[in-house]
């Protein structure tokens, strides 16, 4: 297996779903300047149409994505840092965790969420409060998986 970057695998896998689906959408804060890397090249090769840049509003976000979810999308939500999750948790919390259990399993919300923290930009305080934050969100939000990067062997938090 070839080494690459977080940010390039990101990149990949965001490239294979979209060619692969075409109901996938990118959408978020500064998706299409790619600031994080992780969304880079996605404009060019996908088009306005599938790959958004939205206002900074996360809460207006959270909601966007469960919408689009139910109307039949794929909707990658790009909040850029995980910070921002906690702006935009009511719809996380109260409609993406719930609505497939509410619907009895009639509504499917596939739905990803990215947000990236620390990595490198002098935000140790923020990347160790957030891990944190993850860690106990995971046990108080049913129906949410959430994933994140370590390095073996080495306790981030």
């Amino acid at each position: 297996m070839a080494k690459q970057r977080l940010t390039e695998a990101i990149t990949a896998g965001l490239i294979e779903e979209m060619e692969r689906d075409p109901k996938v959408i990118v959408f978020g804060e500064d998706v299409e300047l790619s600031i994080m890397g992780d969304t880079r090249g996605l404009l060019d090769r996908f088009g306005r149409d599938r790959i958004r840049n939205t206002p900074i509003c996360e809460a207006t976000l959270t909601g966007m994505a469960v919408g689009l979810a139910a109307a039949g999308y794929r909707p990658v939500l790009h909040m850029m840092f995980s910070n921002f999750l906690y702006t935009g948790m009511d719809a996380i919390a109260n409609q993406m965790a719930k609505l497939r259990l509410m619907t009895g399993g009639q509504l499917d919300l596939p739905i990803t969420v990215l947000a990236g923290c620390g990595g490198g930009r002098s935000s140790a305080a923020d990347l160790r409060r957030m891990r944190r934050a993850a860690a106990a969100r995971r046990g108080n939000v049913g129906s949410v998986a959430a994933a994140g990067d370590e390095t073996p062997g080495r306790r981030a938090c």
